[in-house]
């Protein structure tokens, strides 16, 4: 099933849960932001499965601006998305499994870093425009990686990366 959210380019939420219907059959749910439009986050974005028969939850097309706080669960299944960490204080991420899409950190103050408690993180890309960036204690797991100059990315003992690593020079 696919739910479509189409904006007049950009909406401001308190917060956002992409998760399941609680229907009693097995359910595989994308959603999808037009082309252009931004999803502006001031609380929590929650990426997870929230119920049993939910076995993927995917994010495909346009942004989500996260102001606050970024929790990724089990049934994740990463996506098109740009999930945008963007506000000047420090934001933490939660993963209990599952994957995020394209997580992009633009910050020009404030770090992104590891929730208490969460050890991996996987994303389906990964670009380090601006800021600060502290990858988890253990693995980090994304299939595609650019770092900008002058930005500051701490890695895991385990970085995996499926595609390319890029490095821009300046």
């Amino acid at each position: 099933e696919t739910r479509t959210i189409d904006v007049a380019t950009s909406l401001t939420l308190g917060s956002l849960r992409y998760g399941g219907s609680g229907s009693s059959s097995t359910e595989n749910l994308t959603y999808t932001i037009a082309t252009g439009d931004t999803l502006i986050v001031t609380g929590t974005f929650t990426h997870q499965s929230d119920n049993a028969n939910l076995e993927t939850n995917t994010a495909n097309g346009g942004t989500i601006e996260v102001q606050g706080n970024v929790v990724v669960g089990a049934g994740a299944s990463g996506g098109s998305t740009t999930v945008k960490f963007n506000a000047t204080t420090n934001q933490t991420y939660t993963s209990t499994g599952g994957r995020l899409p394209t997580v992009e950190i633009n910050k020009t103050a404030g770090t992104v870093s590891a929730a208490v408690g969460t050890t991996d993180l996987a994303v389906s890309g990964f670009t380090l425009t601006a800021g600060t960036f502290t990858a988890p204690s253990t693995t980090f797991d994304s299939t595609a990686f650019t770092l900008a100059t002058g930005t500051s990315f701490s890695a895991p003992p385990t970085h995996i990366v499926g595609g390319n690593f890029t490095i821009n020079s300046g």
